[in-house]
């Protein structure tokens, strides 16, 4: 209990930084899903983001990004059936870490949703 006291009562600087840089992180990332029809909404607390994935399907989306692109994200349906079409992404990684993964994640998207188009 002594300690929370002391990380509650002692200087915050670090604790601003850090809210600095995971909206800088979000807004990164907000902006690459946007630039690929992706966006649907803003994190305003969270440190990760759900990002929808063509064809509904994130298990089997999750795992073949991995496979395919070396890129780990949860699948939605982890955190329950309102957002089981969906990959949570998190944001706790490096802002270039995150443009690659990123990247990776909206050319397959790009891809499939053509493929399900032409379905």
């Amino acid at each position: 209990q002594a300690a929370a006291e002391a990380a509650l009562r002692g200087p915050q600087q670090c604790v601003a930084e850090m809210a600095k840089a995971y909206a800088r992180r979000r807004d990164l990332a907000l902006a690459v899903v946007a630039k690929h029809g992706l966006y649907e909404y803003s994190p305003q607390g969270a440190f990760y983001l759900l990002v929808p994935v063509p064809g509904g399907d994130a298990d089997a989306f999750a795992h073949r990004l991995l496979e395919e692109e070396g890129v780990a994200v949860a699948p939605g349906s982890s955190f329950g059936g309102a957002s089981s079409a969906h990959v949570r992404i998190s944001l706790a990684s490096s802002e270039a870490a995150l443009a690659e993964g990123l990247g990776a994640l909206c050319a397959m998207a790009t891809r499939d949703r053509g493929s399900v188009v032409q379905q």
